[in-house]
């Protein structure tokens, strides 16, 4: 996993640099649309107050979707920590709901009427009518080239020319996953820090899974403390032979606290190392292993003429790369 640091700031497509503060303030705005002279009211508020809140007569759930109308600044803008917060909140507002349906309705029909409670919601949100222009914008101020999650494929954002020559139309090669499921928590869809650029790929995996805080990508966590080590392993074929023989261990560095480093290893065993041990990455060390030998062998001056070291050496440069865009193990 690549952590990436809002602190830094980001150069855009463009080439234009964008500090966290001023990434939040456009982001905000984009969720405001104006009324006359007056900023400030938001869109989304109105949906849930208009469009939403009259659909319901019970104060039990007319309170729960004012309590959101009331802090969709804070839903919108809330950072990794405060988010899981806002979940944990949401996860306890509904479960008093819950109770209540409970109290006159059948399990399977409060299951119904939660669901469609929550798509009401996702639509005030609007999540869908966003990703088309908002989202797009998003990519190109963040310019995150490569999935946070795998570091493996490609995400990137491009412009393109439309069939009539004269517009450009901005796209996202790649999609923006939700940290925290849509679909469960449909207030935070629109959510700047829940919104994370990733591969298809890791997207579809991901799904609706619950992870926690240390495995956001805008969050600063402990993978710092840990280190991925080679152990020793034969000398990998060009054919791959030996490519499942490649043995990969997570180890705690020894600043780590050691309090945390037993409960922190077990979860990064169930994710992260998974991922580390994947055949994609067994790929890149087989090649980075065969490069390195044969470049050893290779520049004795006494087995081959310098002719021939300079065309062999330049075979192996390249080797690795067409092994992969042959096999399309990665970008």
């Amino acid at each position: 996993m690549v952590k990436i640091d809002w602190d830094k700031g980001f150069l855009d497509t463009n080439g234009r640099f964008h500090t966290r503060k001023e990434i939040e303030d456009w982001y905000l705005e984009e969720m405001t649309y104006k009324i006359g002279e007056k900023k400030g009211y938001l869109k989304i508020k109105s949906r849930l107050e208009t469009k939403v809140l009259p659909l319901h007569t019970d104060a039990a759930t007319r309170k729960y979707i004012k309590d959101i109308a009331s802090h969709v600044k804070d839903l919108l803008m809330a950072r990794p920590e405060s988010l899981m917060k806002l979940k944990k909140r949401a996860a306890r507002k509904e479960k008093m709901l819950r109770k209540i349906y409970g109290l006159e309705l059948p399990p399977k029909v409060v299951d119904d009427v939660i669901l469609k409670l929550k798509k009401e919601i996702l639509e005030a949100f609007n999540y869908s009518e966003f990703r088309k222009d908002t989202l797009a914008k998003l990519a190109s101020k963040l310019n995150v080239k490569s999935c946070p999650y795998c570091n493996q494929h490609l995400t990137l954002c491009v412009e393109t020319d439309l069939s009539n020559g004269a517009d450009i139309e901005l796209l996202a090669e790649m999609q923006f996953d939700h940290f925290i499921d849509k679909a469960g928590y449909p207030m935070l869809s629109m959510s700047l820090y829940n919104l994370v650029p990733s591969c298809p790929l890791c997207n579809n995996v991901k799904g609706a899974q619950e992870l926690s805080l240390n495995y956001h990508p805008y969050y600063p966590s402990s993978h710092d403390k840990f280190s991925v080590n080679l152990e020793d392993s034969p000398l990998p074929s060009f054919y791959g032979d030996n490519i499942n023989k490649i043995n990969l261990s997570l180890r705690p560095n020894a600043d780590y606290n050691n309090k945390k480093r037993k409960k922190t290893t077990a979860s990064y065993n169930k994710y992260s190392y998974q991922a580390v041990r994947n055949s994609r990455h067994k790929d890149i060390i087989d090649e980075v292993y065969v490069r390195a030998y044969l470049e050893e062998y290779y520049s004795r001056n006494g087995n081959f003429t310098r002719h021939e070291i300079s065309n062999c050496m330049s075979e192996i440069k390249s080797l690795g790369n067409e092994y992969a865009k042959k096999d399309k193990k990665r970008p």
